[in-house]
């Protein structure tokens, strides 16, 4: 019967591994990419920003550090040869998602889409692949909630009500911790399916390994029983051991999130400012630039004394300030719009070219959107090069881009209507892009582009070599 039912589980895992191929096939040859927007659209539409801080503890939860430290305790508590080949493919799955990040043609959604809210990255947050396909997140989970749910089944400690509301409950943290990929934007929906094909695989390939009767598993113990049924229930305890503290971790983050994140919110325009020399701030004053973001880090925030400082105002006279603003959500209605700003600015020399971009500090109190050329001409930093590649024409949709750093101008991209091969990348392999980094040539390219913001268009221009050795898309004009 073990024989016959592992048989059955190895031949699941290969139609759910072959199914996964072809969809990684169609993936590639993007084919996906209209559902894929559509979807995220939809989904983020539907569930409210209030529940972002929510869902990023989920980003936390599916970490690689925490599944693979629970998954290593639960290892060593058992100490069964079977578990550590459980452990292996779950290895094993990490190396195949990794192979398809670094092969499969699969930009991940543009920061446009971007919610996670939480200011705490765990280290492998800040690892950094080409693609996005599949989603190492939904593997994880995907891979452990099968595996911990096939364990609690087959434990006899359990009564069948235990069990189905054990079972019932493992899913339900599945499906929320599926939809927070999409909703935070950290994936597409074809991401999260190839990570979900995935893991069912390995899972079922598990189950194969644990239902193998092996002659000595089967033995008889002393008591009566065999060892294949004691090493289940202790995989049973294992799996509830996992669900405790996981439950455990839910109980005392959702409430310690929501403490600080109150916290933060209660304190509108007090500046967390701890570098900031003694001479005092001068008050009412008025400044007009245009907004934009500028793409520093928590890290960065955190050495620089900085509480929110997302967005930044660049003026006509070549002068920049990060804002201090805590409703960082009206500043993002304002992004590349000409507007005056009132409040306390602070004084001249504030942060160091080498430590804050040569920026002053400015807290606003009252902000007015003005007409474009009000705030005059704003340079950019994107510079052209000297010998312009070849001309061409490209067609998408114009969106809105977090700056990579405060100087690095690139505020603007396009998802293609088709896919570009750029033969010119740092890698030196044909790189197939679905988003272009677009740079306006000048202020009136520049003006259009902003006002064409979520709408398709077609723009002549070249590509052109950018910061860290990145390719961009200069924008000659917009048709």
């Amino acid at each position: 019967m073990h024989k016959k039912r592992a048989g059955f589980f190895l031949a699941a895992s290969a139609i759910f591994f072959v199914a996964f191929a072809f969809f990684s096939w169609f993936v590639h040859m993007d084919t996906t990419g209209a559902f894929d927007v559509a979807a995220t659209r939809s989904i983020q539409g539907t569930i409210p920003h209030a529940l972002d801080p929510f869902l990023s503890i989920f980003s936390l939860l599916g970490s690689f550090e925490l599944v693979t430290l629970i998954l290593l305790v639960c290892f060593l508590a058992i100490r069964n040869i079977r578990y550590a080949g459980v452990f292996a493919l779950y290895t094993a799955g990490h190396f195949v998602e990794l192979f398809g990040k670094k092969t499969i043609v699969h930009p991940g959604p543009p920061q446009e889409y971007f919610r996670y809210s939480l200011r705490f990255f765990l280290p492998t947050a800040h690892i950094r692949s080409n693609f996005a396909y599949p989603s190492g997140h939904t593997f994880r989970t995907v891979f452990v909630a099968f595996i911990i749910a096939f364990l609690i089944l087959r434990a006899r400690r359990f009564s069948p009500v235990q069990k189905r509301w054990t079972v019932v409950g493992i899913f339900m943290f599945l499906i929320i911790m599926i939809v927070s990929r999409i909703s935070l934007g950290e994936h597409w929906t074809s991401d999260v399916i190839g990570g979900t094909a995935l893991a069912i695989s390995f899972a079922f390939l598990s189950f194969s390994l644990l239902e193998f009767p092996f002659a000595k598993i089967n033995q008889k113990t002393k008591t009566g029983k065999s060892n294949h049924m004691d090493r289940t229930n202790k995989h049973a305890h294992c799996s509830f051991l996992f669900l405790k503290l996981l439950g455990l971790t839910l109980f005392i983050s959702v409430p310690v999130v929501g403490f600080f994140l109150g916290r933060m919110t209660a304190r509108i325009s007090k500046p967390a400012i701890t570098i900031m020399p003694s001479p005092p701030t001068r008050i009412g004053s008025s400044v007009s630039g245009l907004v934009y973001t500028t793409g520093i880090t928590p890290e960065e925030k955190e050495r620089l004394g900085l509480r929110y400082s997302a967005y930044q105002l660049l003026t006509d006279d070549d002068r920049s300030f990060f804002l201090e603003y805590k409703n960082e959500s009206v500043l993002a209605n304002l992004v590349g719009s000409c507007v005056r700003i009132e409040g306390t600015i602070s004084p001249s020399g504030t942060f160091a070219p080498r430590d804050g971009y040569g920026r002053r500090l400015y807290i606003p109190s009252r902000m007015t959107r003005l007409a474009p050329k009000d705030c005059g001409s704003i340079p950019s930093v994107a510079l052209t090069p000297a010998a312009p590649e070849k001309t061409m024409n490209v067609s998408g949709t114009i969106l809105r881009m977090t700056r990579p750093a405060p100087d690095i101008a690139y505020d603007y991209g396009m998802q293609l209507d088709t896919p570009y091969t750029d033969n010119e990348n740092a890698s030196g392999l044909p790189q197939r892009l679905l988003v272009l980094v677009i740079v306006p040539q000048n202020e009136d390219v520049r003006r259009v582009l902003q006002s064409k913001i979520g709408s398709p268009v077609t723009a002549v221009g070249y590509m052109a070599w950018g910061y860290a050795e990145s390719r961009h898309f200069i924008i000659l004009e917009v048709k």
